[in-house]
């Protein structure tokens, strides 16, 4: 409960943008960002 609180506050608190737009996506059993989606939390 408490992990579904924190995620319910940073959507509903913060924009986020992806800190590396292009980055590219590898596709083993499922697709992922190569990096890990790395993001920018901006307080709105």
């Amino acid at each position: 409960m408490a992990v579904l609180t924190f995620i319910h506050n940073v959507v509903k608190k913060f924009k986020w943008k992806m800190a590396i737009p292009n980055e590219k996506i590898t596709c083993d059993m499922m697709p992922s960002p190569e990096q890990g989606l790395l993001i920018r939390l901006y307080h709105h």
